[in-house]
């Protein structure tokens, strides 16, 4: 027969921080399951950890493709024919798939957004078939671009919302760390980046 069944109590004894004996049942479940469970601190630091890692890997990949000779340089291939060529497909693919707006705004968000990517696979098609004829319009299509950028961001401040310390530090900070960081990395000249200081000028002004 067991203590408790002829009448005899046990003294309590403690493990850790829990007590054990008849008077409290459980404890011994609670101790083990708090030993289990995983640090605070670990779980915090997982995001940031994690990007970190994705940062690293990416400013390496960059620096594999530019500084080593893994991938060797290719010429840039002149060709009107193949530019306009592919110009034209990427309107019949953006004509297949037009939507309506449900508001009638002028410069809102969704046709700020859609201009701002025409004039992105422009500057890159530019660049890749360095097609030089386009060459004025891309000065024009960088200077709305930036434009744009503070444009939109003085209607969100406007609405007083979003228009505090925090918020201008962290788009300052989106718009800058990527540019400073691959210009460190890579030992290029900061003027190579200098979309990332007009983009700054201009959110500010």
């Amino acid at each position: 027969a067991g203590a408790e069944e002829i009448g005899i109590e046990l003294p309590a004894t403690k493990i850790g921080n829990a007590v054990e004996g008849p008077s409290s049942p459980g404890a011994k479940e609670s101790t083990v399951s708090r030993a289990a469970e995983p640090s605070s601190l670990l779980e915090g630091a997982r995001e940031p950890l994690r990007s970190v890692a994705e940062l690293a890997g990416i400013v390496a990949f960059l620096y594999l493709c530019d500084r080593t000779a893994y991938f060797p340089d290719g010429k840039k291939v002149y060709s009107p024919a193949a530019f306009w060529g592919c110009w034209g497909l990427i309107c019949l693919a953006a004509l297949a798939t037009t939507r309506r707006l449900e508001s009638t705004k002028v410069m809102q968000r969704e046709q700020t957004d859609e201009w701002k990517g025409w004039m992105q696979i422009m500057f890159l098609m530019y660049h890749y078939f360095s097609e030089h004829e386009v060459y004025n319009a891309i000065r024009i299509y960088i200077a709305a671009y930036v434009w744009m950028t503070g444009y939109g961001n003085f209607f969100l401040y406007a609405r007083g919302k979003s228009f505090t310390i925090r918020r201008t530090l962290q788009m300052l900070f989106r718009l800058n760390f990527l540019g400073l960081v691959v210009c460190v990395a890579l030992n290029n000249e900061y003027m190579l980046y200098y979309i990332c200081a007009m983009h700054t000028f201009f959110t500010v002004v």
